[in-house]
């Protein structure tokens, strides 16, 4: 079966990220990379596809790639990204520290 990773595997908004399929069929290969179920045009016939900057609304996508060999073709299952959370700030006064709870 044709699986695929990316990495980083939380990414960030305004980077970018690469995808990566493998595959158990033998050569030579032929690469289809798709998006919402779409084949993406720009994308390359290889075995890694690396999105442009990413916004908000890429991070709901959904990606797959199909992958062709001499003996038959496997399309991986969707892949989706997750966005990294950072981590909420504090701003303190100079020389107060935050109540501890409980």
């Amino acid at each position: 079966m044709s699986t695929i990773v990316h990495k980083p595997e939380i990414v960030t908004l305004g980077e970018r990220m690469t995808l990566y399929v493998t595959t158990e069929l033998p050569n030579p290969y032929k690469y289809h990379w798709r998006r919402n179920g779409i084949l993406i045009p720009a994308a390359p016939s290889a075995s890694t596809f690396t999105t442009g900057l990413l916004t908000k609304e890429e991070l709901k996508d959904k990606f797959s790639c199909t992958v062709f060999g001499v003996t038959g073709q496997e399309t991986s299952e969707e892949v989706s990204l997750e966005e990294e959370k950072q981590d909420a700030l504090v701003d303190l006064e100079p020389g107060k520290l935050p109540k501890a709870d409980g």
